[in-house]
């Protein structure tokens, strides 16, 4: 049985019928294999309910419209066998044993109601490319579809991105102007009652998406000294964030300690502090000698943090210089200042990964692979698993591949362990920049990223190593430019891209099936995925 039949219409025999016929739904009374395969209504039986005979188990459906429509009701959705499969539903674990790149392939984009366009403030343009997208919470449970977009001119868009009909107006939209410089990563709070931005200000701002003024509740702008990269909550805590800059420095804020006044000469106003911070968290360089023949050591940006679940107090970071990911323990950093004349103690991760995954050749076609692998690539973004693919961290690199990773790490299994074959990647992919990001569904099932081309990239990233056809991807193309921020939420994907739109990505089988039999004719509706 082919991935597509066991997936396309998900009736109440996909589970148990292996039969190849072409047709859909129930069979009817006069299949000719209904003879070895029926169920037959008991004598006197008035409620519809049917014995089950045969090995197959198939039920005969009763002529009559009433007990059809009955049924149909009762067959699940694509998202709702994937929240069953996020519950434990052993039912919904052994509908998705199989590959599910066919449901990767019906992702489709209505040109009207599914693109959204962010607003410019300059009056010299009417658009302004996001920089960075996230779905609340909530969404990602299933509970709504409300996503936060960042702009590059320190705004804050919240939007509901839920289904409509290309006629219906947009819902209501909130602007928030938080920032006054681009803002490069945005997360909600575990609660969904904050949102964090990480801006070019060197900044991190707390903001209530509900407020109508923008005003941050607290502005964490004493931790570093460059633009801020990427910030993450702690999942178990609404108060306790984590942030990365370009400065190569990971700060930790709580926000229960009240304002720690940074005291020098040239700052008489009080900053707010981080409690803990780890300075040159990834690699250092060393730039030109000057002429003075003197060498001025560089640290590398942050790309990326994530916390650890199942782990609590640990961390997991990325740099911009190589493929190296770090794991550290929060508890053994020190926030105590330095004395004077005393360098402070330095602070070291608990673990590394041993192996730079981005200097290991491929044989997954991939348009960013045109130099040699050899050279080490930064890691722009990372994901962490969960459901099937929990335990694994997905690593984005600008090498245009998404690298696997463990997060056994500490407890005795590597963090890194060679896995080339753990490389997902495809022949349109390329990453140019830092600004790309990946992230993993909420049934653990999938992965996006995005790319250069206006082109978004999704992942199944359930199959094993030997399973070449969901690592190498389908492609989504609707924008133009690089299409960096993407987010999922239970049942839609939004992808962000620099022509200042944004776009909302749905499974509908039906609907892909429509414009594949008239592409001519689809494309000036619709948008779809492609191999």
């Amino acid at each position: 049985m082919s991935p597509r039949e066991a997936l396309s219409d998900l009736t109440n025999d996909v589970l148990s019928s292996s039969s190849n016929s072409p047709t859909r739904g129930k069979r009817r009374a006069d299949d000719h294999n209904i003879a070895s395969k029926r169920a037959k209504l008991t004598e006197g039986n008035t409620t519809g309910e049917a014995e089950e005979v045969g090995k197959h188990g198939d039920v005969e459906m009763l002529e009559t419209a009433s007990i059809r429509m009955s049924v149909r009701r009762c067959q699940p959705s694509v998202y709702a066998s994937l929240h069953a499969l996020r519950l434990g539903d052993p039912t919904a674990r052994r509908l998705f044993s199989l590959p599910t790149i066919s449901i990767l392939e019906s992702f489709v984009s209505s040109n009207g109601a599914d693109l959204f366009k962010c607003q410019s403030l300059d009056s010299n343009s009417f658009l302004t490319p996001p920089y960075a997208c996230a779905y609340s919470n909530a969404s990602k449970r299933g509970q709504g579809s409300i996503l936060a977009i960042a702009t590059e001119q320190g705004t804050v868009d919240i939007l509901s991105t839920a289904k409509r009909r290309d006629w219906d107006p947009e819902g209501t939209r909130i602007t928030l102007q938080i920032h006054n410089n681009g803002i490069f990563d945005v997360k909600w709070s575990p609660s969904d009652s904050y949102v964090a931005t990480a801006s070019g200000d060197r900044s991190i701002c707390i903001t209530d998406p509900q407020s109508s003024t923008g005003t941050a509740l607290h502005n964490l702008n004493a931790g570093h000294s460059s633009t801020v990269k990427c910030v993450t909550w702690d999942p178990l805590h609404n108060d306790l964030l984590a942030s990365g800059g370009r400065d190569g420095c990971i700060c930790l804020w709580d926000l229960r300690v009240g304002n720690q006044v940074a005291h020098s000469q040239d700052e008489g106003d009080g900053r707010r502090k981080p409690v803990m911070s780890i300075p040159y968290a990834h690699e250092i360089v060393a730039s030109k000698p000057t002429k003075k023949g003197r060498v001025v050591l560089a640290p590398r940006s942050v790309t990326s943090l994530a916390y650890l679940e199942d782990a609590p107090y640990e961390i997991i970071s990325s740099g911009s210089g190589d493929g190296i990911i770090r794991k550290w323990d929060l508890r053994l950093t020190s926030s105590s200042p330095k004395k004077r004349g005393k360098k402070p103690a330095s602070i070291l991760p608990i673990d590394n990964a041993e192996e730079d995954l981005t200097t290991l050749p491929s044989d997954l076609p991939s348009a960013g692979l045109l130099f040699s692998p050899r050279r080490a690539r930064g890691i722009i973004s990372m994901a962490l698993g969960m459901g099937p693919s929990a335990g694994r961290i997905f690593a984005l690199s600008n090498d245009s591949r998404v690298h696997t990773y463990n997060t056994s790490g500490a407890v005795g299994i590597p963090l890194s362990v060679p896995q080339a074959d753990q490389a997902y990647t495809h022949r349109h992919m390329a990453t140019n920049s830092f600004y790309v990001r990946t992230v993993v569904s909420p049934c653990g099932r999938w992965l996006a990223s995005g790319g250069a081309g206006g082109s978004a990239f999704l992942f199944d990233i359930s199959v094993g190593g030997e399973e070449k056809l969901g690592m190498q991807g389908v492609e989504l193309k609707g924008q133009e430019g690089e299409v960096g921020a993407v987010d999922w939420a239970d049942g839609a994907l939004a992808t962000c891209a620099d022509d200042g739109t944004v776009r909302i990505w749905r499974p509908d089988i039906e609907r892909y099936r429509m414009c594949m039999d008239n592409p001519v004719e689809a494309k000036w509706d619709w948008t779809w995925g492609k191999m």
